[in-house]
């Protein structure tokens, strides 16, 4: 844990914060010059206005003022000043608690205990919050990127929190409260300290039961939406009234929605692209054979992104017209259904010879004596839309999938059908839907390199760059062979940088990704196994204290490290050593121990008695 220092922004009745800022310092008076000199790089460095803490930066080098500026010598003293190499201001972070210095007296002292975990808490809270929106504005611009890293350094755990930044929405509904928040769940206060527990629960409120007291209360649904849509646990102003309860409850919801606009996925060496993109099934009906081709995850998410990209920019009459007519369509849906389950009923017939006989996600299936075929939804709608009844009409109306065009008999008569059980299809809907708002997806692809990439992406690598344009697949559905990545959809990939037995990336592909190293760092946390390590890391780095001072120094590799290895792509990451003392006796003998032991064995360690000092150690 770093040590923590507090400097005081009065001088002489001054507030010098706004020089802080702008120098990227902090200083005071010759009083205190003697104390200066315990401070080191990488300590923290505190700065309060009065109680309150207004700031929190990290000491870099020593220097005296006015070889900073000149203008010092006229206004201020000649001390010694800390030079920082961060500087973060409570103003820029109102989500996070900043607290108040807890020690009297002294404008500038090292503290100790709850205080100094505060600080270095907050700090770590900062810099993985830049971490992330540095990461998302490289995913913005760029659409996708590969998180790459050593083993354990948490690549996917990062991986799913962008993706729930990303696609979190903004507003829940009491509906997903009641399917998130169960009667009997316990869940923790935003400071970790309490539980409540659901004792009861209704449509607009629950009862809960503090643990610390044994009290209940009681929170209206109501509340616990106004908390969520303004993010109140992140706020550091939650005391009062039903706010702990509410931001709790909002908390929970937010870390346990799972949103159907994120997708995870691992490649192995046998992925290929008729497992990611679009291949042929082979399906048995009774004693035949048949052989479709059907959409694989990337390519259905892609067309449920793009369907949305389109939907969130149509004039809103248009959209709530199209609404209301699907919504007459999936009545319909549900009808046919009923009818295909009654045993007594007849089959829906299209023609005399001709008769639906099942219902699939996006299409009427119907049978002739030896053939099926499908009647797609989405071409029904748009049919409905146009106002087409006739088979010149259709015949006559371009840009339908080419299947349509051979089916035209049975499309004319599933739209009579229809508008015979509702003939006010046709009639423009006097209420307008709600419009529907432009949503992120997100696809998270887990070991991206260990899959031959330019295979399985064939010719996505060309719709990677150019977003929104078409682009052919070697297979065709419904007679239309093309594919759209829209801009609303994000990739992220993760690879293992260790890993030598997968494939190269080649430059093409190299290209359309940017690149973002997630490496081992020291976390101030509990459970957090730093004696080992350090041990560890000493087997890769050899500037191992310079780093644990400023996670961003260079990395100098270790005499144990093969010159052919960088320790950025092989130093074990932070996530092996996050556990308790009991947990980790196991961690270290069947997880670390070994994957060490199979380093030296491929030569990324040197078979050196130093290494095997530190592998003997860690066994004991």
């Amino acid at each position: 844990m770093n040590r923590v220092w507090r400097i005081g922004t009065n001088w002489g009745g001054q507030d010098v914060l706004p020089l802080f800022k702008k120098y990227k310092i902090a200083f005071a008076g010759k009083e205190i010059a003697n104390t200066f000199k315990n401070i080191k790089p990488g300590d923290l460095i505190c700065i309060t206005k009065g109680q309150e803490i207004v700031a929190i930066g990290k000491a870099g080098s020593l220097k005296k003022l006015d070889q900073i500026d000149p203008f010092f010598i006229k206004k201020y003293n000649s001390v010694t000043a800390v030079m920082l190499t961060d500087l973060f201001l409570k103003d820029d972070y109102t989500n996070i608690d900043f607290g108040e210095y807890g020690g009297r007296g002294r404008q500038f002292t090292q503290s100790h205990g709850d205080y100094v975990q505060l600080i270095n808490s907050n700090y770590l809270k900062i810099l993985s919050m830049q971490t992330s929106e540095e990461i998302i504005k490289i995913l913005r611009q760029k659409n996708q990127i590969i998180l790459q890293g050593p083993p354990g350094t948490g690549k996917t755990r990062m991986a799913e929190s962008i993706a729930k930044q990303l696609t979190s929405p903004n507003n829940i509904s009491e509906e997903d409260i009641l399917r998130i928040v169960s009667l009997g769940l316990t869940i923790k206060s935003t400071n970790g300290k309490v539980k409540y527990e659901v004792v009861a629960m209704s449509n607009n409120h629950l009862d809960y039961q503090r643990d610390s007291t044994g009290n209940n209360g009681r929170l209206n649904f109501s509340d616990i939406i106004k908390a969520y849509s303004s993010r109140k646990w992140e706020s550091s102003e939650i005391s009062g009234g039903s706010g702990p309860y509410s931001a709790a409850f909002a908390k929970y919801i937010y870390e346990n929605y799972e949103s159907d606009k994120v997708k995870i996925i691992q490649f192995h060496p046998a992925y290929s692209y008729e497992d990611l993109v679009r291949g042929i099934t082979v399906k048995s009906e009774g004693d035949r054979i048949s052989y479709e081709t059907q959409n694989r995850i990337l390519a259905e998410f892609a067309t449920e992104a793009y369907a949305n990209q389109v939907n969130s920019s149509k004039n809103l009459k248009d959209y709530s017209i199209e609404k209301y007519i699907e919504g007459k369509i999936n009545e319909y849906v549900e009808y046919l259904s009923e009818l295909l389950d009654d045993e007594d009923s007849e089959e829906p017939q299209l023609t005399k010879a001709i008769r639906i006989t099942e219902i699939e996600d996006n299409a009427f299936k119907f049978h002739g004596t030896s053939w099926y075929d499908r009647l797609k939804f989405d071409q029904i709608r748009r049919m409905f839309l146009l106002g087409l009844r006739t088979s010149s009409d259709i015949r006559d109306t371009p840009g339908f999938v080419k299947t349509v065009y051979r089916r035209i008999p049975y499309y004319v008569s599933i739209l009579d059908k229809i508008r015979t059980k509702f003939p006010e299809i046709d009639q423009i809907p006097g209420e307008l839907t709600k419009k529907e708002e432009l949503n992120n997806y997100v696809l998270i692809i887990d070991e991206i390199n260990r899959a031959n990439l330019p295979s399985v992406l064939g010719e996505l690598i060309y719709a990677l760059e150019y977003r929104n344009k078409k682009v052919n697949s070697m297979y065709a559905i419904d007679g239309e062979n093309t594919l759209i990545l829209p801009k609303n959809l994000f990739i992220i990939g993760t690879m293992n940088t260790s890993d030598r037995s997968v494939g190269h990336i080649d430059y093409a592909i190299r290209r359309r990704f940017a690149f973002v190293e997630i490496l081992p760092e020291i976390l101030q946390i509990e459970n957090f196994q730093k004696s080992a390590f350090e041990k560890v890391s000493d087997l890769f780095i050899s500037n191992y204290n310079e780093y644990e001072k400023n996670k961003n120094t260079e990395l100098k590799p270790s005499a144990l490290l093969n010159e052919e290895f960088r320790p950025e792509d092989v130093w074990l990451g932070h996530s092996y050593f996050i556990a308790s003392d009991e947990e980790f006796k196991i961690r270290r003998k069947y997880e670390i121990v070994p994957i060490l032991k199979e380093y030296i064995k491929d030569g990324i360690l040197k078979d050196l008695d130093k290494t095997w000092e530190v592998i003997k150690e860690l066994s004991k």
